[in-house]
């Protein structure tokens, strides 16, 4: 009569066996190091797991995670007997919140089956200080202009591309990004502006680091409210300027080949001031932006000297809110002639070994001289000259021409030089005047000396002024030649 239930509970044990895993009835103890909720570990310090008994360490392994907040953290297994040795692969988040978990199905030597479900948040250790705030501008909840920049001044130096991909603003607006030179304090401005009359909310997430790699201890917010931008814009001054070298360098007056810098009070829409500006009379002109508030008005034909053209500048000019240039401003100009000087002046003569140049000095002192050699048999010497203008037409070339002369001083039988041929080259910035005749001197003691004298005032009142400001005056004096 007994034995009807004993087998009954014999089968369902069987079937229990047979249609499922091996589940054992003795409890797999896990343990681990850090053993206690939110403790703080060192830095570098590996993470525990010791189990009761020896299990699968493919199981076991599946089973071990660990999370930071920017997600799951590679680690590195190594066992010890039953004890697994879990070290995160890089170096670990400092002063973040880390959460351990062992969890699911683990397998011991005897192939039966243990549920797990382990959780333990902990800390690792800072060596470095945790970055915060010591100020930002403007102050939460404050207003500002949709031009402000939003300025923060940190406690320790940061990483600047881990901050700025931590930044966040809402509404969402493209920004720029500039630090001061120990990455202590961050400027974000506005690609264009914020929005008016809005609430803006920022962050900066614990994702950002310091230099050291410590995260803040929470995310970094703040607020402001824009304002309505009802500014006009202004034109704050304007100067003349010339290009140089790829350079733009200010000048006293505007030449006829100069640009015009135009600087205004804040920073206005490049389209705007393209069809604000206009000249009178017209020439062909653009405008380039050198910056948000500055631009360059460049003539793409020579200017006329002496006549007077007139730059107005309309209502029309914008600034990125809209806002219009409160009256319209008109300047007058009137090009002048450029200051002509000689850059260089080289005497260049033929030898048998090949050509010679020598570098004559403009500024002489008193007695003073410059050897230079001549070629043989005609006594042939060159004088280049460079200068800072270009002789562009025939009138001009021809007067400089005039201006130049080549004097015999000593000894008494020697005679003035034969210009023999004249070569422009560089647009009329150079030119190589080639002499015949000169003397070599018959020695030391007696030496072939000449003056060179290059006039100064206007090369030519029909055309533009290109005389030199001074007279230049110099003096060489020929090689003896064996």
């Amino acid at each position: 009569m007994n034995s009807r239930p004993l087998v009954c509970v014999i089968c369902w044990a069987i079937a229990l066996v047979t249609a499922c895993d091996l589940i054992d009835l003795h409890r797999l103890d896990v343990e681990t190091d850090p053993s206690t909720p939110n403790a703080v570990v060192d830095r570098d310090a590996s993470i525990l797991v010791t189990f009761s008994r020896p299990v699968s360490r493919e199981s076991a392994e599946r089973s071990v995670t660990l999370e930071s907040p920017r997600g799951d953290v590679e680690l590195d297994f190594e066992w010890s007997g039953d004890e697994l040795r879990a070290t995160p692969v890089e170096a670990p988040d400092q002063g973040m919140r880390h959460e351990l978990r062992v969890r699911g199905k683990l397998v011991d030597h005897r192939d039966l089956s243990h549920e797990i479900d382990l959780y333990l948040p902990f800390y690792f250790g800072n060596d470095s200080p945790v970055p915060h705030l010591l100020n930002r501008t403007p102050e939460r909840g404050t207003d500002a202009g949709v031009h402000d920049a939003l300025e923060l001044a940190f406690s320790v130096s940061m990483d600047r591309g881990r901050t700025e991909g931590a930044f966040s603003v809402s509404p969402d607006t493209e920004v720029d990004f500039s630090w001061n030179g120990d990455a202590t304090r961050l400027t974000i401005e506005p690609s264009d502006q914020w929005k008016p009359l809005t609430y803006h909310r920022w962050s900066i997430a614990t994702g950002a680091r310091s230099a050291d790699g410590v995260a803040p201890g929470s995310t970094i917010s703040g607020s402001f409210i824009t304002q309505v931008d009802a500014d006009p814009p202004r034109l704050l001054a304007y100067r003349t300027a010339a290009r140089e070298n790829g350079d733009i360098v200010e000048t006293t007056d505007l030449a006829p080949d100069g640009v015009v810098l135009l600087e205004f009070s804040k920073p206005v829409r490049f389209g705007s001031v393209r069809e604000a500006v206009t000249t009178t009379p017209a020439v062909a002109e653009a405008v380039e932006q050198l910056s948000e508030t500055d631009f360059l008005l460049r003539f793409d034909e020579r200017l006329e000297i002496d006549r007077e053209y007139e730059i107005v500048i309309s209502e029309e000019l914008r600034d990125l809110s809209g806002n219009r240039l409160l009256r319209e401003r008109r300047l007058v100009l009137e090009p002048v002639a450029p200051r002509q000087t000689i850059e260089a002046l080289e005497s260049v003569w033929s030898a048998a070994g090949g050509t010679n140049a020598k570098t004559l000095d403009t500024e002489q002192g008193p007695g003073e001289t410059a050897v230079v050699g001549v070629g043989s048999p005609d006594g042939t010497n060159i004088l280049q000259f460079d200068f800072a203008h270009p002789y562009e037409s025939a009138t001009t070339r021809s007067a400089l021409l005039e201006a130049v002369e080549v004097q015999a001083l000593l000894p008494e039988r020697a005679v003035n030089p034969d210009i023999e041929r004249i070569s422009w080259m560089s647009g009329g910035l150079r030119v190589r005047i080639s002499y015949a005749g000169l003397r070599p001197s018959d020695s030391a003691d007696e030496p072939t000396i000449y003056r060179i004298r290059i006039a100064a005032g206007e090369a030519s009142a029909a055309d533009t002024s290109l005389g030199l400001e001074e007279p230049v005056e110099l003096f060489i004096e020929t090689e003896v030649q064996e």
